[in-house]
């Protein structure tokens, strides 16, 4: 099936009246955000890995609130590696951070993060955080764009980016089936990758005793 192309901004007509300046994202201080408890997507060392990724480039994209609770829509990943920023951590044999730490030059002050703040009840806030969890929703990598990016970095850096780097390595150098090998080839014809997983032949049925008088048949005598 051929690929549809990408959809295109349209310009703007010169005409137009300017919209109205609004601020996309406020800064607030960690401590003001509300995990989810309910959020089901876990963190744990890419915490850590997006809390150095951070240190040596910049902050990016602001986290997602409910307006009225202050509660995290999108974003738990980015408030965890903040918290584990503000504690301290070590980069690249230096030790970054601490609770003094600005996460952008622009930020009234220290612990602050640019949020973006949306007016909707809590069902429309589950909705939104499991749309931002779905893996569905958020497209494929092309490997060899991916190893592209990651060419310039170092090896330790190149490895603590982003976990899809050691995805798109191994698609690379692999490029092994995402099925595990003991399933149907797509055809549905088995290969020699695709060894046959066979149900367990209950014990004294006609094909368990067949069994054992093949396998004592070429067990040679001690």
């Amino acid at each position: 099936m051929p690929k549809r192309p990408a959809p295109t901004v349209p310009a703007a007509s010169p005409t137009s009246a300017p919209a109205p300046l609004v601020a996309a994202a406020v800064y607030l201080h960690v401590s003001a955000l509300r995990p989810n408890p309910r959020n089901p997507r876990m963190h744990g060392e890419e915490a850590v890995r997006l809390a150095r990724t951070i240190l040596r480039t910049a902050w990016g994209a602001p986290i997602v609130a409910q307006a009225r609770s202050r509660r995290i829509i999108g974003g738990h990943g980015r408030l965890e590696a903040a918290l584990r920023i503000l504690a301290s951590l070590e980069v690249d044999g230096e030790l970054r951070g601490g609770p003094e730490h600005f996460f952008d030059k622009d930020a009234p002050g220290p612990g602050m993060v640019p949020v973006r703040l949306v007016d909707v009840s809590d069902a429309e806030a589950d909705a939104m955080t499991l749309a931002d969890n779905a893996r569905a929703l958020q497209g494929t990598d092309d490997s060899v764009r991916v190893l592209e990016l990651l060419a310039p970095f170092g090896r330790g850096t190149r490895s603590s980016l982003t976990s899809a780097s050691m995805t798109a390595r191994s698609m690379a150098s692999s490029r092994a089936p995402a099925t595990p090998c003991w399933l149907w080839a797509p055809s549905g014809r088995r290969t020699s990758a695709t060894p046959v997983r066979r149900a367990p032949r209950p014990r004294g049925s006609p094909a368990w005793r067949t069994s054992r008088a093949r396998s004592s048949a070429a067990t040679p005598s001690q």
